[in-house]
């Protein structure tokens, strides 16, 4: 490990050192007036002669002649203008739909099409044997299963549970401290710790994984989910404080006030009063770190050797190593079904996402 953690560790040297140079050139500064010109006394008056050869003398430009062009009528500016938008939503629609439209069509595939040379577009068939390999491995399967067929269902139940602890982990921690950044904000030590908690955000994944592996080892966390959960959190948790802090500041003081008058404590005014508020907030940070944490695939490519730990990245990845042309299918259909997860929570939770992008954490 020498050569390659002095490597990683350079590398890490010099992504702080430039994340430093970005805080610092984002810092906001406080402004400060100009000094007065000591030129300009009391002998440049308003309405004296000094204040008069002092202003800037008017003059009149002389703009180029203006050809004229032909321009369309109206209606049809505007319907070409239509016209033009459609066509590049319509490019953009396909530009990005296309690869996961090919994906789900060569899910569907039989075995025999996708290794046929020279490739056709067109299948000579639809098949749900794919999906029947990967899912039911040992039921009707026209071939002999092979290992990494078997692991998707286990992988994928993996990939759920370490997703929905870190997301609920992630969303607890950085809730109370965006609301302690947000309140805050203006004294120095919060400050200093809130562009520290970014700085973290820097650092390269390939330099920390490396640290992560042979402290695992040594404290019996490899190949386990705890391992995967507490590796993610370490890296979700910053930035699900700094969004939460967002939404905080949009929140009134005012209501911490009068929560407080009221006789309640600051445990009860964050759960009755403030979490209700950024509800919108609180539910994209949790499909952010869930959605981070089910595509991550370094770490548990790294921190994970056997079935009962590795997520769906690492078992999609695990059919190329394969010599055998029919996985090509299972491939696509593991695929298929590593993607199904995310579109559903996106698709349900779409009105927090909205609401939360458009009007933030402030109501009434």
């Amino acid at each position: 490990f020498g050569e390659g953690a002095a490597i990683l560790y350079c590398l890490t040297a010099a992504s702080f050192s430039l994340a430093i140079v970005y805080f610092a050139l984002l810092r906001p500064r406080n402004g400060r007036s100009p000094a007065p010109d000591p030129t300009l006394s009391l002998d440049a008056a308003p309405g004296s002669l000094a204040d008069s050869a002092a202003r800037p003398r008017l003059s009149m430009a002389t703009l180029p002649p203006v050809k004229a062009r032909v321009s369309l009528p109206r209606p049809a500016a505007a319907a070409l203008s239509r016209g033009g938008l459609f066509l590049i939503a319509v490019v953009l629609l396909l530009w990005s739909a296309l690869p996961v439209l090919a994906l789900f069509l060569m899910s569907f595939t039989p075995a025999s099409d996708l290794i046929r040379t020279p490739p056709s577009l067109v299948p000579s068939g639809v098949t749900a044997q794919n999906f029947q390999t990967v899912l039911m491995p040992r039921v009707g399967s026209e071939f002999s299963t092979s290992v990494q067929a078997e692991r998707v269902p286990l992988a994928l139940l993996n990939s759920f549970v370490v997703g929905a602890v870190v997301a609920v982990i992630c969303v607890a921690l950085g809730t109370f401290a965006g609301y302690a950044f947000a309140r805050n904000a203006k004294k120095r030590f919060f400050g200093a710790s809130l562009w520290a908690l970014l700085l973290t955000r820097m650092t390269p994944p390939l330099t920390l994984v490396l640290p992560f592996f042979i402290a695992y080892r040594g404290l019996g966390l490899i190949d386990t989910r705890i391992g995967l959960i507490i590796a993610y959190c370490s890296f979700l948790t910053p930035l699900s404080a700094w969004m939460m802090k967002s939404y905080f500041e949009g929140v009134p003081t005012s209501l911490d006030r009068a929560a407080l008058i009221d006789g309640c404590s600051r445990l009860k005014m964050m759960w009755a009063v403030l979490i209700p508020v950024v509800r919108p907030g609180i539910v994209a940070a949790a499909i952010f770190c869930f959605l981070a944490s089910w595509n991550e695939f370094l770490f548990a490519l790294i921190l994970t050797s056997t079935p009962k730990a590795q997520t769906i990245p690492v078992v999609i990845s695990g059919f190329l190593s394969q010599a055998q042309f029919y996985e090509y299918g299972p491939m696509f259909a593991a695929s298929v079904l590593s993607i199904l997860p995310p579109v559903l929570v996106a698709f349900f939770f779409q009105r927090y996402l909205v609401q939360g992008a458009l009007s933030g954490a402030v109501k009434g």
